[in-house]
């Protein structure tokens, strides 16, 4: 029986990463003022990173459970043979999981026979795109649903996730930093690594550092800990259209990792809104 992975705009994923493997991508909504982008469609990160630089305000919104209901029964008509696996972006950051199992639920009433698991990867940005990746690679294998589920699972619970941003403005006003820790981040003035926890799928902080190169050479250090990177091991970066710190990080990797694998990529609308533009985030 054939498997399809279904995913997210949070997953960042490279266009050309999604175009080579027809991989459905359900985006989430982006709101500015009054207008309402679907993040990745009608709205592309570059342009909305530049407005953020002019001082426009994003706000993301959850895919409503009857937006999800919209894109399954899409699935249904179009195919009810396939099982289907939508690797999920983190509760720990936003309701759409919650939405989408709602949705599952409504769904399996007309359609009892769609077959549908949903994962909470408790991962976020290229670190859930990495579990996407990974479900990509085994979707092929000789494996049970069930084997191929397990598998997804375990990977996602092992990605570790470490990024900075600029402005915790952005993560604070999101709702995704707590006020003690965005008012001493911004009392001392300093570049904050924070990480993402993968038990619960939310943000905290990490390392404090002063200055790009050495916030740089802080999450080489944190890679080289905790990462147990070996040859051909997949590393995924995004960022917050900063191409410069891209390419630091990237040398910097290069050189202290043997022959690694990197996907790269922009954060989408979805993310980007939160950690604004000049973020960066590793994930191994």
């Amino acid at each position: 029986m054939a498997v399809r992975i279904l995913a997210d705009s949070a997953c960042d994923l490279p266009e050309s990463v999604i175009e080579k493997n027809r991989l459905k991508v359900f985006p989430i909504p982006v709101i500015l003022g009054d207008e309402v982008y679907e993040d990745n469609v009608t709205i592309k990160s570059t342009k909305m990173f530049d407005d953020m630089k002019a001082g426009k305000v994003f706000k993301t919104s959850q895919i409503s459970r009857g937006e999800f209901q919209n894109y399954f029964t899409d699935l249904c008509k179009e195919d009810l043979d396939s099982e289907y696996i939508y690797i999920c972006f983190s509760s720990g950051l936003t309701k759409i999981f919650e939405s989408a199992t709602m949705a599952l639920k409504d769904i399996k009433e007309e359609y009892p026979e769609f077959k549908l698991t949903i994962i909470d990867t408790k991962c976020a940005s290229m670190g859930y795109g990495l579990a996407v990746l990974k479900g990509l690679e085994l979707a092929d294998a000789n494996l049970s649903i069930q084997e191929l589920i397990s598998e997804i699972e375990e990977f996602s619970s092992k990605v570790r996730h470490v990024f900075t941003v600029d402005d915790l403005t952005y993560l604070y006003r999101g709702g995704r930093l707590s006020k003690t820790s965005y008012y001493v981040g911004n009392m001392l003035n300093v570049k904050p690594i924070l990480h993402l926890d993968n038990t619960d799928g939310k943000l905290y902080p990490y390392r404090k550092t002063r200055g790009t190169r050495k916030m740089l050479h802080e999450i080489i250090d944190i890679m080289k800990k905790e990462g147990n990177i070996t040859k051909n091991h997949k590393i995924g970066i995004s960022h917050g259209n900063d191409i410069e710190k891209l390419n630091m990080i990237k040398e910097m990797i290069f050189n202290e990792f043997e022959e690694v694998e990197i996907v790269e990529s922009m954060m989408g609308c979805a993310v980007g809104a939160h950690t604004g533009p000049g973020a960066l985030a590793i994930f191994f």
